[in-house]
């Protein structure tokens, strides 16, 4: 397939996740990167969530009953002070999988999103019921790279959206639709 074609078909495919009610943008911050390896988990500690309109359905700070990791902190400004007496994900987990139930969730590189979230809402009893959609690795196609990987703030950059901020859930998911946005205007 042609770089124009594939870049026409990811701003078509941009286009519809910006038109469908169905879609929500989400993002995680979290103590650090462990995914289950060795058994070993990392904690959500931010989750924003907006439709693709940027309207905010969800911005919250959960405690994840452990210090922050210094290195973690350094990455997303989030410390132990932001999260003292904030609510575990586990309190929310009934409200976080009804919201998301049957929807399209779509997030910057968001294979990671899910497995941190999957994994802390069936912690607490939940069922995984919707399914993603890769805004990082639609951007790739877009732009015809050929690697799996592209920073968020790279892809701004390229795009010409100046950055507020980023490494925070809420900050990431706006600028994730900033991307996408970008991508639907392409007419080529």
């Amino acid at each position: 397939m042609s770089t124009r074609t594939m870049r026409a078909k990811a701003a078509e495919t941009a286009r519809s996740i910006l038109s469908d009610n169905n879609v929500l943008i989400l993002d995680t911050e979290t103590t650090g990167l462990e995914r289950g390896r060795y058994g070993v988990w990392d904690h959500i500690v931010d989750l924003g969530i907006a439709d693709a309109n940027k309207a905010v359905v969800c911005n919250m700070l959960f405690n994840p009953g452990m210090p922050m990791p210094e290195a973690a902190s350094r990455i997303n400004g989030i410390t132990d002070a932001m999260l003292e007496g904030k609510p575990s994900i586990n309190d929310y987990a009934p409200a976080i999988s009804a919201l998301l139930n049957g929807r399209t969730v779509v997030g910057w590189n968001i294979g990671f999103d899910d497995q941190m979230l999957t994994h802390e809402l069936a912690e607490a009893g939940m069922p995984r019921t919707w399914h993603t959609v890769d805004a990082m690795s639609l951007y790739c196609r877009f732009m015809g790279f050929d690697r799996p990987f592209h920073k968020l703030s790279l892809a701004m950059k390229e795009c010409g959206i100046v950055e507020e901020q980023t490494h925070r859930a809420l900050e990431d998911v706006l600028n994730t639709i900033e991307v996408l946005r970008f991508m639907a205007a392409c007419r080529s």
